[in-house]
C-alpha cells in the first residue's frame, strides 16, 4: 500500500473522530480495496476500523465488521460483474456510505452523501489517472 493512502486514512481517522461527521474513512478503507485487493490490505482495513470504533466511543469492531461485510459484498459483485468502471465503483461507494452512515449514526442528509460521492469520484478518478496508486488489475 502507498504511503500517501495509508498517511491520508490515518489523517482522516482523526478528523472523522473529532470535527467531522461524515464517513471518509469508511469510503477511504473500500478505495483502498478497490486499489489493493489483497489479504494485507483486508486486515489494515480491520484495525483501522478498531481504531475508529475507539476513538467515536462506540462498540468496538462494528465499524469493522461493516468494512468487512462491504468488502464481501465487492468480491460478490465482482464475480457477478466486470467492477472496473469508476462510474460504477462510485455509485457503490455512494450506496455504501449512506448505509454505513445510516446505521452508525452520522448526518441523515442525503445532500451531504452525494458530495461525500462527488469526493470519491473525484479522489478515485485523481488516483487513476496520475498513476500514483496504479495496479495493473484496473
Amino acid at each position: 500500500m502507498k504511503p500517501i493512502l495509508f498517511a491520508g486514512i490515518l489523517i482522516f481517522l482523526f478528523f472523522e473522530s473529532s470535527l467531522i461527521s461524515l464517513p471518509i474513512v469508511f469510503i477511504l478503507c473500500l478505495i483502498t480495496y478497490f486499489l489493493y485487493p489483497e489479504i494485507s490490505t483486508i486486515i489494515f482495513v480491520f484495525f483501522i476500523g478498531l481504531i475508529l470504533d475507539t476513538l467515536r466511543i462506540t462498540p468496538i469492531g462494528l465499524s469493522s465488521l461493516a468494512i468487512i461485510a462491504s468488502i464481501g459484498i465487492v468480491e460478490l459483485i465482482k464475480n457477478a460483474i466486470e467492477f472496473k468502471d469508476i462510474k460504477l465503483i462510485t455509485t457503490f461507494l455512494f450506496v455504501a456510505s449512506y448505509i454505513y452512515a445510516r446505521l452508525f449514526s452520522y448526518s441523515p442528509n442525503i445532500l451531504v452523501y452525494f458530495l461525500i460521492f462527488l469526493f470519491s469520484f473525484v479522489i478515485f478518478s485523481y488516483f487513476i489517472n496520475s498513476r500514483i496508486l496504479w495496479r495493473k488489475e484496473m
